[in-house]
């Protein structure tokens, strides 16, 4: 697989939505999609090769996930939990897709408009994210 960014910490900021970056809002849950509003995450992997890598919060504790819930597709925004969801890394021009398998589909990070929610989307609407290392 194309070069992916070293396992470490990372402010990721969107492509599509100019200035946003991914972060939790105090007393929220839900990633969003925040101008100034960096917030350190830590990137591990599971299978770099692959890109298959876990995404915490560096602060706090917790995983980037979708929460799954009776009778619910894991599908929609993107929540800090405490499961451990694999996410996939690939490489997209001089940034990154960010995808999850889901009942066989792989459904990619997408950002509507800045300060919405982070949501996983079909192929169709992938974007792409900039990991920018911080210290």
């Amino acid at each position: 697989m194309a070069h992916l960014p070293n396992a470490g910490l990372y402010n990721i900021f969107s492509n599509a939505v100019k200035t946003a970056a991914a972060t939790i809002l105090p007393d929220e849950d839900v990633l969003r999609g925040m101008t100034k509003a960096t917030k350190k995450w830590t990137l591990t992997y599971v299978d770099q090769p692959n890109g298959v890598c876990m995404i915490s919060d560096t602060l706090q504790g917790g995983f980037l996930g979708l929460k799954q819930t009776a009778d619910v597709e894991m599908t929609g925004a993107i929540y800090l939990s405490g499961d451990q969801q694999r996410w996939i890394l690939k490489k997209a021009g001089d940034d990154y897709t960010i995808s999850q398998m889901v009942n066989g589909e792989e459904r990619f990070w997408y950002l509507a408009g800045l300060g919405d929610m982070i949501k996983t989307s079909s192929s169709e609407d992938k974007q792409t994210w900039e990991f920018e290392l911080t210290s």
